[in-house]
């Protein structure tokens, strides 16, 4: 498994990425059923995430909804989000925070 979290500012635009990636062993012709079902749970939790978005409801509150959904659904799940725009970084709700 390969991740990475890039951020780069230039001409004060600035990205922030990040990529998951599963490199093959030699001879191996499928993902192993561990990170596929890892994989199919990270989705699940996106879709928990974004049925939650809505016009005028807080970031708290999305944080509150989807948590409560994955419990639900037994995934353990951490929510921590900021807004994106053009040129990444722009307005709008911050959902949950890394550190709290």
């Amino acid at each position: 498994m390969l991740h990475t979290d890039v951020g780069i500012c230039y001409l004060k635009l600035c990205t922030d990425t990040q990529e998951m990636g599963y490199v093959a062993r030699l001879g191996e012709t499928e993902v192993p059923a561990g990170p596929q079902s890892a994989m199919q749970t990270g989705n699940r939790w996106q879709d928990l995430l974004t049925a939650n978005f809505a016009t005028g409801r807080t970031g708290n509150e999305v944080l509150a909804l989807t948590l409560a959904a994955a419990t639900k659904e037994r995934i353990a799940a951490s929510v921590y989000t900021h807004p994106l725009g053009m040129f990444s970084h722009a307005p709008g709700p911050t959902i949950g925070m890394w550190d709290n």
